[in-house]
C-alpha cells in the first residue's frame, strides 16, 4: 500500500499548509490592527534598537516632541534627553542587552496640550514648547525661552 501511505502524507501535508497559510494570515492581520493603532495614538510611542537608535516614530510622539518621524528617525535616544539623563539612559540598555526587564523612571514634566493654539512655540531639549498669554521672563527676571 505504498501509494495508500504516499496519499496519506499528501493530505496531512497539505492540511499543515493550510493550516500555516491561515495562522500567517491572521498574523498579517494582527500586525496590521497593531500598527494602525500605534500610528492613530495621541499618546507618544517611540522604538529604539539596544543601540539606543530610534526605528519607529508616531504621530503622538511627534506632537509631544515636535520631531518628524524623518527628523528623528536614526537619532540616538539621547536627542530627546538632558544630559544629566544620559548615564540612565545606558544603563536602561544594557539591562535590556542583557534580557532584563528596565524600569525607566518617571519624567516629571507638567504639558497643557492645547488643540488650537495662537501663540509661539520653540524646541528645547528636543521638546516642543507653546507660550499662550504668558510673560517671556519667570518670576526671577531669568529667560523662560
Amino acid at each position: 500500500m505504498p501509494n495508500a501511505e504516499a496519499a496519506y502524507q499528501a493530505v496531512l501535508t497539505l492540511k499543515s499548509k493550510r493550516k500555516a497559510d491561515r495562522e500567517a494570515e491572521q498574523t498579517g492581520a494582527d500586525m496590521q490592527r497593531f500598527a494602525f493603532i500605534v500610528e492613530s495614538s495621541n499618546d507618544a510611542i517611540v522604538s529604539k534598537s539596544l543601540d539606543g537608535t530610534i526605528t519607529s516614530w508616531n504621530k503622538g510622539a511627534e506632537h509631544a516632541f515636535g520631531y518628524t518621524a524623518e527628523e528623528i528617525i536614526g537619532k540616538h535616544i539621547t536627542t530627546l534627553m538632558t544630559p544629566d539623563r544620559y548615564e540612565e539612559e545606558q544603563s536602561i540598555l544594557q539591562r535590556l542587552r542583557r534580557g532584563e526587564r528596565a524600569r525607566i523612571s518617571a519624567l516629571s514634566l507638567s504639558i497643557s496640550l492645547l488643540e488650537f493654539f495662537d501663540g509661539f512655540e520653540e524646541r528645547v531639549n528636543g521638546l516642543k514648547l507653546g507660550c499662550k498669554n504668558c510673560p517671556t521672563l519667570g518670576s526671577v527676571g531669568k529667560a523662560l525661552f
